[in-house]
């Protein structure tokens, strides 16, 4: 980072090739907005270059660089920044939006990220004037916390630039430069209206004063967002048979049940035997045992619109509760003063704070049970609900709804007496004559403990708070020294990042408790007394008469107990009152869960640069050499029911042992998985880290003629303890062939350290998981082996401008080793399944990779069925090798004194050639875990964070007219058509995703003094999003689900 000041004495660069040389780093911007050459003269006083410390260094024509400018923002309708870093071509699987069905969106909704090329937002390293910032653990730096008008430009650097900057700057940097020196006093505001939603505001304000030796400005914004229900698309919500996922969970309310008739043993049953030489009669045989199952489903399931019509079984369309934009509000302010305290030194301060606040993020009325079929899931034949459900349908273990086949019940009865080489082939009355052997029946529900009737009975899905508080305080000397030989600038950063996140889940106990007869705020659980043997008995023998009773409530798990669907609006027709649930036994089920996370970043950096006597051809060889020490800072802190110190297991009651919910000796804090008490969220592990990173760097630019510049930087990076230290050289050259024609290319290594979270602790988020076609909780466990993950970047291009037309070309590539990935849930489960780990006759195959594979899966009952999974381990590993290319493609021609007027051409685009992958190995490096190959051109469905939707080409065309008082253009944004592998051929139409054009006009008047005026229609012709296998029905990574956006703002500037 370097400011160049025309007016200083001893400045080698004239004001001609100074203005040359920020016309160039202009006319590479991506900005839609054709930029009037008048506004690049009126800024001639100050140029920022983003790639070098050293003053002076042309770096523009050496390294690509796009700018955006204020005044471009201000022609693209006044973006907000979310929206800004969704429509740039570089960019790819941005965080903006909710996108809470995405591991790496869960738990960071109203967190916005910048993602260069789509390689990994952490791998941007995102700068606020040259300096660093505190960035999220594993998402990057949520730009979502700058003020937008106190922006003045946004340069990115999409080259690898770690030999310049260090950690993360591995894929590009984006460097957000504030409005520094402006004079007079703006106010503004905006209002965008999307359909189905109350729209988004902002107002914003900024002053700004300058004397002689000092300069003050403030900036200041407001804004809110609307919600956006999902249900306010209909295209979003469909059945299962037109997307297998779709926003449906295998698991509601109502349910899948589940009967179970055990059979009297010693009993006669007249059977018809197929004889060993295949002769036929019927004989009387005894019975031995044996048991009747019959898995239905609810027989409201139908009419209260929990039909998985791809499988015809009960499941829960989720996605009707949630949102695709949250009800928003936040307030930002930035200020900066630069005080001259002599000729040759400046301070400079600089200070931040933000608030984010989401107050009700809205998700799912309740989370699924991991386990459902454990003890504390049976349903006795003494529960009234379960009473009410057989005798109003006249369900029993035969019969009704529930009846088995005659196939069933012979695989599933036991008799004695066969003769030798004969099998049962019927039983004379068929099915029910089988079934009426049966005892009464108990039952499983494949259910959660609240659906369709919305969060408590209300219709509304669960809402939890989402928080985030940012603060930022810089204070830096700069000058010159030695007679302006040798410039200098020191400056500390602070930087705080505060992160609060709600939510909800239920009890296991408590749900437990609850379908025993003994649930509920207000039920006092009978006395237990532990018995000789070591385990837990009621002290009163009579006690569990009291289930259901003076204040214990049974929960009904049955439609029975539902009076009707929110979901469709449908009522029950066979709803009793007498069995429902009450609203206090249903919130005393669910607990409140909060998480604090804490990162913070404290910088000291020196940059001493200047020019050496060392001529060459094309002048002096400048220099740059500097030292910088980060102090990061990560806290984890979570509530009570989260937290695995304090509650490790799910059972802690001696009740519930006496009751046989959980085995004596698995009550807290001795169980076998201290999985928490939540039923769906896995407890996590509070985690405090700190550590200090040092580096030392030096550069040099050498002019070696007067078209030929060098540009050689070398960084050095000590991490400390096993994470290590790195080495990293940069080398890049410009050559001007012509005053029209030049070439630029670029070398370097780069490398990011793992974040600190990534070395240590458990977090828990929620995916589909296909062999249970539900969502799953996936823990992802840090790893204290990592080392840094490093890639190798080159660039080479070509650059054409002439006073009308600018054209650039660039083919960049980056290669990565040790890159950080996460082992792939689907893939650890399809290793299983493909190496035949499941066994057979309920016994797992014992081999030293099932065994190791066997370590992610939980719990034993899904080591030989996989649709038993409950939860899957993940480890955070140093992965495969990565190599990416692609072309980079700039073409921007105006013609001046049209009419009168300058009519703008544009078109930018990036097109894809390779993102190769060699094969997914699991964390022991001997298990082959995915096959490698191209992603490019791939959906890339739940392949992992690291490996989102990667369209081959993204364009994006604009023309523009400009006169003194008015500007209008039209932006076409092209986005390629890409396969999805995953889908099935039940489904052919989402084999592909469809290729998408969508309109943005933009309007501005000026011819008012000191008053703008501007209109946008974005997605002018209100284009659906093409269809993809996913929650939604669409890929969030890729496009945008608003549909058409209309948009005002006003802005009204009054000068010093």
């Amino acid at each position: 980072m370097f400011r160049t000041n025309n007016k200083k004495k001893g400045n080698r660069m004239s004001r001609v090739s100074l203005k040359r040389l920020f016309m160039a780093v202009v006319s590479t911007a991506t900005a839609v907005a054709f930029v009037p050459t008048t506004w690049a003269e009126e800024q001639i006083e100050e140029v920022v270059v983003t790639g070098s410390y050293i003053k002076g260094s042309p770096e523009d024509a050496e390294l690509p660089i796009d700018v955006i400018t204020s005044a471009d923002l201000e022609k693209m309708g006044s973006p907000s920044i979310i929206e800004m870093v969704r429509n740039l071509g570089v960019t790819a699987a941005n965080l903006g939006e909710t996108n809470q069905f995405t591991s790496g969106g869960q738990a960071n909704e109203g967190v916005a990220t910048v993602n260069l090329r789509g390689l990994g937002a952490a791998r941007t390293l995102v700068l606020v004037n040259g300096r660093r910032h505190v960035a999220t653990e594993s998402a990057g730096v949520d730009i979502n916390a700058f003020p937008m008008n106190a922006i003045g430009r946004v340069e990115m650097l999409k080259d690898g630039a770690a030999a310049v900057y260090g950690s993360d700057a591995i894929g590009g940097v984006v460097n957000f430069i504030t409005r520094s020196g402006y004079e007079g006093f703006e106010i503004g505001g905006s209002f965008q209206d999307i359909q189905g939603s109350d729209g988004d505001y902002s107002v914003d304000a900024l002053w700004g004063i300058a004397r002689d030796n000092w300069n003050f400005m403030i900036a200041a914004e407001h804004g809110g967002r609307g919600e956006l229900p999902i249900k306010a698309r209909d295209w979003a919500l469909v059945n299962t048979d037109v997307n297998p996922i779709a926003g449906w969970s295998g698991i509601g309310n109502p349910g899948l049940n589940v009967w179970f008739a055990g059979v009297n043993a010693g009993q006669a049953v007249p059977v018809n035997v197929t004889l060993a030489d295949g002769t036929s009669q019927e004989q009387n045989l005894t019975t031995a045992g044996g048991s009747f199952t019959k898995v239905f489903n609810d027989p409201q399931c139908a009419n209260l619109g929990s039909l998985r019509t791809g499988n015809g079984q009960c499941g829960f369309n989720y996605g009707w509760f949630d949102n695709l934009i949250e009800e928003t509000e936040q307030t930002k302010v930035f200020t900066e003063f630069n005080l001259d305290l002599s000729d040759n030194h400046r301070l400079h301060v600089e200070a931040m704070y933000s608030e984010v606040d989401l107050p009700e993020w809205k998700t799912s009325p309740s989370y699924p049970p991991q386990s459902l079929y454990g003890p504390d899931r049976v349903i006795l034949p003494n529960h009234p609900g379960f009473i009410d459900f057989n005798e109003f349908y006249g369900l029993t273990a035969a019969g009704g709804a529930a009846s088995i086949t005659e196939a069933q019940a012979i695989s599933s009865l036991d008799v004695t007496g066969l003769p030798e080489g004969a099998s049962v082939s019927s039983i004379v009355g068929g099915a029910d004559a089988a079934a009426a052997l049966g005892r009464s029946p108990t039952a499983f529900t494949v259910s959660r403990a609240m659906g369709v009737l919305g969060a408590f009975g209300t219709g509304e899905p669960e809402a939890a708070r989402r928080f985030t508080a940012t603060s930022r305080f810089v204070l830096g000397l700069d000058g010159e020294l030695f007679n302006d030989e040798l410039s200098y600038d020191v400056s500390v950063s602070w930087s705080k990042r505060n992160r609060d996140i709600g939510g909800q889940d239920m009890f296991v106990e408590r749900m437990g408790l609850a379908l025993r007869g003994f649930g509920g705020p207000n039920c006092d659980l009978p006395a237990t007394t532990m018995g000789d043997d070591g385990t837990y008995g009621f002290t009163d023998a009579d006690a569990l008469d009291g289930a259901g009773m003076d204040g214990c409530e049974y929960y009904n798990p049955f439609s029975r107990a539902l009076p009707q669907s929110f979901v469709n609006g449908n009522s029950n027709p066979d709803y009793n009152a007498e069995v429902a649930n009450s609203e206090s036994l249903l919130k005393w089920l669910i607990g409140q869960r909060q998480w604090n996370q804490t990162n913070e970043l404290l910088v000291f950096q020196a940059v001493f640069s200047g020019e050496t006597n060392w001529e060459v051809g094309g002048g002096s060889v400048g220099y740059a050499f500097g030292a910088q020490s980060r102090n990061e800072y990560y806290d984890s802190d979570f509530n009570d029911l989260s937290d695995r110190a304090l509650n490790p297991c799910p059972y802690t009651l001696p009740a519930s042992a006496a009751l046989g919910l959980v085995s004596t000796a698995q009550l807290s804090p001795n169980c076998s998985s201290p999985t928490g008490v939540a039923a769906f969220l896995a407890a996590s592990d509070e985690e405090t880290t700190e550590r200090t990173i040092y580096g030392v760097f030096g550069e040099l630019a050498i002019p070696l003629t007067d078209d030929l510049n060098i540009q050689a930087a070398l960084r050095y990076e000590d991490y400390g303890g096993f994470v290590g230290s790195t080495l990293d050289p940069k080398v890049a050259v410009s050559w001007e062939l012509s005053d029209t024609l030049s070439l630029r290319a670029s070398a370097s290594t780069t490398f990011r350290g793992p974040p600190q979270s990534f070395l240590a602790g458990t977090g828990t988020a929620l995916s589909y998981v296909s062999y249970t076609s539900a969502f799953k909780a996936i823990d992802t466990v840090g790893n204290p082996t990592l080392t840094s993950e490093s890639a190798v970047s080159t660039n080479f291009g070509a650059i054409y401008q002439n006073e009308g037309l600018y054209a650039s070309v660039d083919w960049w590539s980056f290669t990565f080793d040790d890159s950080f990935q996460t082992e792939g849930f689907n893939s650890l489960l399809g290793a299983y399944a493909g190496n035949g780990c499941t066994g057979s006759d309920g016994v797992a195959t014992d081999s030293a990779t099932c065994n190791e594979l066997r370590t992610h899966i939980f719990p034993v009952a899904a080591h030989t069925n996989l649709g038993a999974t409950e939860r899957v381990a993940v480890n955070i590993i140093n992965g495969e090798e990565i190599t990416t290319s692609g072309i980079d493609v700039a073409i921007r021609y105006s013609i001046e004194d049209l009419l009168p007027g300058t009519l703008g051409l544009a078109l930018e685009g990036t097109y894809v050639l390779e993102y190769e992958r060699a094969d997914q190995l699991d964390i022991s490096g001997a298990i082959v875990l995915a096959t490698g190959g191209d992603l490019v051109g791939k959906l890339n469905y739940n392949a992992g964070p690291s490996f989102t939707s990667k369209p081959e080409l993204k364009l994006n065309a604009t023309v523009s007219f400009e006169t003194q008082s008015h500007y209008a253009s039209l932006a076409a944004r092209y986005i390629g058509d890409y396969d999805d592998t995953g889908a099935t051929a039940a489904y052919p139409w989402l084999a592909t995703v469809d290729s998408q054009v969508t309109l943005d006009a933009h309007y501005l008047f000026n011819g008012i003094d000191n008053l703008t005026i501007g209109l946008s229609a974005l997605n002018l012709t209100d284009e659906d999003p093409p269809a993809a296998r996913g929650d939604l029905n669409y890929d969030p990574f890729t496009h945008n689900a608003f549909g058409r956006m209309i948009k005002a703002d006003i802005t009204f500037r009054m000068p010093q």
